[in-house]
């Protein structure tokens, strides 16, 4: 695709996003000083993070937000989206009262999300209908409108489609240059997308010097990422807090279910379905929370059929996203494993391991990267089959009644 088409692609998907962002907020909340809607823990904590840092002056490490709590802090630490707030503070003796940038921050998730699902999807189809069709499935889904709730910053799911779309792009050009800026980026908006990022990477990384046996190529590449990334989380403030003060509570109970993707519901009060019941989880398990919808669960149903068309080379092509698949899935489950409410495993591990494990306490949402990925290889799947692309339409139609509640 040239640059003038991606041009249109990004404008016609920031269109799309503002139009979800209305319905999503509702109209009169669209404005950069309303408030009302803030109405979640979570969200009004972010607002204060970000009032306190626009109304300081600057330091450095340039995040430091020091008159935000009693401990030398960051805006880093904050849901308040970092890249956002370090670009509001240049511009704050121009800002109004009460201002906050998240509506403009939320249709850049809803556009990006678009964008990026409709160049994978359309990197495999080379049909520019069934991909802007397809993109509608990764942006309703309960994973996203779930987090953009109330966790602004963690609704930058664009940033795992971005990095598959690099992973599965034909066009391997400036590859390494694309991925350091979108592993940078990942750290200015959330730590937990940064780890998920250079896991891959380095997955992604090593799986191709098993192949092609370049150690040269390997460490260049990854010291590249790790520098550059080490000295953007140097910079904005990341290093502020002692790494012992990191270390928190977690692993192993905000984690996810075996039968997350049917599960609807996180809670005994809410439901994302219609149509399926509620399967049962135990508490914590909110994190992991990885309903599929309907209509993804009967998609998937073409991936299944289409693997078992031509098992053998299918799994030899697709390996090493079985692999990262298997590994996500590790540890979003962690070493407690429930089936619904039945406890499946529940494995002592050595004391050491929880500093390092502490630092993806909420390892549920681990499940994010092979969700996307269910998603991705079955509508390829669904396309490869040669089904009518009404049936695609169809389903569509059945995700959104089944998320209705």
């Amino acid at each position: 695709m040239n640059t003038k088409s991606n041009f249109i692609q990004l404008i016609l998907s920031l269109a799309i996003g503002f139009v979800l962002t209305i319905f999503f907020l509702g109209y009169e909340n669209i404005g950069l000083t309303k408030t009302n809607w803030f109405i979640k823990y979570d969200t009004i904590s972010d607002f204060l993070a970000l009032k306190f840092f626009l109304n300081d002056k600057w330091h450095f490490p340039l995040g430091l937000n020091s008159n935000y709590g009693d401990l030398n802090n960051s805006i880093v630490f904050s849901g308040a989206v970092p890249i956002f707030s370090l670009i509001s503070k240049i511009f704050k003796n121009f800002l109004p009262y009460n201002f906050h940038f998240f509506p403009i921050w939320i249709t850049i998730c809803f556009a990006l999300q678009i964008f990026f699902s409709y160049k994978i999807i359309f990197n495999f189809t080379k049909d520019n209908v069934y991909s802007l069709i397809s993109s509608f499935f990764f942006i309703f889904t309960p994973i996203l409108i779930y987090r953009l709730g109330f966790h602004l910053s963690l609704g930058a799911h664009w940033l795992i489609l971005a990095y598959f779309f690099l992973e599965l792009s034909n066009n391997k050009k400036n590859i390494l240059f694309y991925k350091i800026i979108l592993i940078t980026i990942s750290s200015l908006i959330h730590f937990y997308f940064t780890i998920m990022l250079f896991m891959m990477s380095l997955f992604f990384s090593f799986y191709r010097y098993l192949e092609f046996k370049n150690l040269k190529f390997f460490i260049k590449e990854n010291i590249f990422i790790l520098i550059s990334l080490v000295l953007t989380m140097y910079f904005v403030g990341y290093f502020v807090i002692p790494p012992t003060d990191t270390l928190g509570y977690g692993y192993g109970f905000y984690k996810s279910n075996l039968l997350t993707f049917f599960d609807p519901s996180y809670s005994d009060l809410d439901t994302w379905s219609l149509f399926l019941p509620d399967i049962g989880n135990v508490k914590g398990e909110f994190e992991g929370f990885g309903y599929l919808g309907l209509g993804i669960i009967i998609l998937s149903f073409f991936l299944i059929i289409y693997i078992f068309k031509n098992f053998i080379p299918n799994i030899k092509l697709n390996l090493k996203y079985i692999l990262l698949s298997i590994i996500f899935l590790l540890l979003a489950f962690t070493n407690s494993i429930n089936i619904g409410n039945f406890e499946l495993i529940n494995l002592k591990l050595p004391t050491f391991l929880y500093a390092p494990l502490s630092v993806i306490r909420a390892s549920g949402r681990f499940i994010w990267p092979v969700y996307y990925l269910i998603i991705i290889f079955s509508l390829i799947a669904f396309y490869k089959l040669k089904i009518k692309f009404r049936y695609l339409l169809l389903l569509l139609i059945i995700q959104l009644i089944d998320l209705s509640p």
